[in-house]
């Protein structure tokens, strides 16, 4: 979507909507795109900017998907970690990772295998940062999980896990 105030309105008069209607916090995610050169207000500014602007105007928060992160800095050519620090964490309510693959030169969110290590060291990063966090999820698609072992699931699952327990979450608030 391009960092507009029109789509700031759209989205976020959307997301209050849904809101109001069914009484329960509701968490927008931030998406892989694959537009280098999305238009852009400069009061809204990038991806980051944008988010940030729904989930105000919206009154939601934001589900972190590190992986579609991690995806827009290798396809536009910016710095995750930088952006991370842009981003207004006490709104992070979920983190997501996952697994993807290079296809027609694009690093895409497939959801089809094992966190790369990057994604990893941003998962590290962003959750002692993020105060009203409730979980992470590992995202794998039924069609892939036969592709992978037990022991690799169980291995990502496990990894997110210590992860969890390493910033000074609550025992139990996850299992493995």
């Amino acid at each position: 979507m391009p960092g507009t105030t029109e789509v700031v309105h759209l989205v976020g008069a959307r997301t209050a909507a849904i809101r109001r209607r069914y009484g329960v916090p509701f968490l927008l995610e931030n998406p892989a795109h694959f537009l280098t050169r999305l238009p852009h207000e400069p009061e809204i500014g990038d991806e980051v900017g944008l988010m940030a602007a729904i989930t105000r105007h919206g009154n939601c928060c934001q589900l972190l998907d590190l992986h579609n992160l991690y995806c827009n800095a290798v396809n536009h050519g910016f710095d995750a970690f930088a952006a991370i620090d842009r981003i207004t964490l006490d709104e992070v309510i979920e983190i997501h990772v996952a697994g993807g693959r290079w296809e027609d030169g694009y690093w895409m969110d497939t959801y089809d295998g094992r966190v790369p290590a990057l994604v990893w060291e941003l998962l590290e990063y962003t959750l002692p940062r993020c105060p009203n966090i409730a979980g992470i999820v590992f995202e794998l698609l039924n069609y892939y999980e036969t592709k992978m072992t037990v022991d690799a699931i169980a291995g990502e699952l496990k990894r997110a896990g210590q992860i969890w327990r390493r910033s000074d979450r609550a025992s139990g608030a996850m299992q493995e």
